[in-house]
């Protein structure tokens, strides 16, 4: 269905964002593992939806997903299952531990990194599609802990990805 292909596409344009970012951001840790990292955080959403469209395909196949309860269900279940995917893929520990980080607000070290990598992805995507103007993305870095060089950096980073 069309509203899978779009929700995928959105997901992965997402997850690669938060990837190339996680890299880049990525310090004194492994920058592949950062990028892995990125790639994976969002793994729960994307199974869910799947499970959401086939359910609604055999209840009302003319059905599209979407509805407030949904959404609450995709923020509160959604990083608990990419952490549980993380953990039965066996993946790095320290993967396993950044997610888990996710769940509960408590970011560091790896988890910092993915959590600051999250938000700049969401804010460049929020940027280019003209839902929050210039000044209001620079009061959102320092809002959220991040250098507005650092934050301009990034979206000149993504800028380049998304043309190359």
């Amino acid at each position: 269905p069309i509203y899978f292909k779009k929700f995928g596409s959105q997901i992965w344009d997402h997850s690669e964002e938060c990837a190339v970012i996680c890299r880049h951001l990525s310090g004194s840790y492994d920058p592949g593992l950062c990028y892995l990292l990125g790639l994976l955080h969002d793994v729960g959403k994307v199974v869910m939806y799947k499970c959401l469209v086939e359910a609604l395909q055999r209840a009302d196949p003319s059905s599209s997903p979407g509805g407030k309860l949904f959404k609450d269900m995709m923020v509160r279940y959604s990083l608990w299952l990419s952490w549980r995917i993380a953990e039965s893929w066996n993946m790095p520990e320290s993967v396993i531990q950044a997610l888990e980080q996710q769940r509960h607000d408590s970011q560091q070290g790896l988890g910092q990194v993915l959590s600051q990598s999250n938000f700049l992805s969401e804010l460049y995507m929020l940027s280019k599609t003209a839902h929050i103007d210039v000044e209001d993305t620079v009061a959102a870095f320092g809002l959220n802990g991040v250098a507005p060089e650092v934050g301009q950096k990034v979206f000149e980073l993504l800028e380049a990805h998304n043309q190359g």
